[in-house]
């Protein structure tokens, strides 16, 4: 492989990281959101209604993190994706 084929190659990379970075920030996170915010109760500890509100919420290419209020305590959630850019998200509490 030659060094402009290489460079070409190195720019799509580069490409390509930058969207899936954006994506993860500026992408809808609706569901992600649900998700997090069912991770607040763990084995339904909130009962049958969680009125877990959000309320701040941090983005970055890598994780997310959404802190909840639930009964007087906030409850920061951190969901992260699989392979770092991509994969399906995982939310745990920290």
């Amino acid at each position: 492989m030659d060094k402009r084929r290489l460079g070409q190659l190195f720019l799509v990379l580069c490409v390509a990281v930058s969207v899936c970075g954006f994506y993860n920030v500026l992408g809808d996170d609706t569901e992600l959101q649900a998700q997090a915010k069912r991770a607040t109760c763990p084995n339904g500890s909130c009962g049958a209604t969680n009125d877990a509100q959000l309320g701040r919420v941090d983005r970055n290419p890598f994780f997310s993190t959404y802190t909840f209020n639930v009964k007087g305590r906030d409850i920061p959630v951190r969901c992260a994706r699989q392979f770092c850019f991509v994969g399906a998200y995982t939310c745990l509490p920290e």
